[in-house]
């Protein structure tokens, strides 16, 4: 898949933008909301009611073969992490780089 594959979010799914696109995640909590990064990426952002330091949501069930991410593992150092499911993603998580099968799963 190319890096510039356009992202979309349907209620709670998010997946490649076309007929039929991969699955991302599917079952994201309400509150998450998605944008473009301009090169092909995706934002996830919390609306929230009142401003708060930090949130717990869910991000529904991750859909890839394999994962890299990176997390703060000091103040100023980050640490890469692998993985094949949403568990493997530390907290703090700063970026992740998802690989996805050839055929990934379809919904709708």
């Amino acid at each position: 898949l190319s890096s510039a594959a356009p992202l979309t979010l349907e209620g709670s799914t998010l997946r490649l933008a076309g007929a039929g696109g991969s699955v991302l995640l599917e079952g994201m909590d309400r509150s998450l909301r998605a944008s473009p990064s301009g090169t092909g990426g995706v934002f996830l952002h919390g609306d929230f009611r009142e401003p708060m330091a930090a949130a717990d949501v869910s991000l529904g069930t991750l859909h890839c073969r394999r994962l890299l991410s990176t997390a703060r593992c000091t103040r100023y150092w980050m640490a890469p992490a692998v993985g094949d499911s949403a568990a493997d993603v530390p907290l703090d998580s700063q970026m992740v780089l998802l690989e996805f099968a050839a055929a990934a799963p379809r919904v709708g």
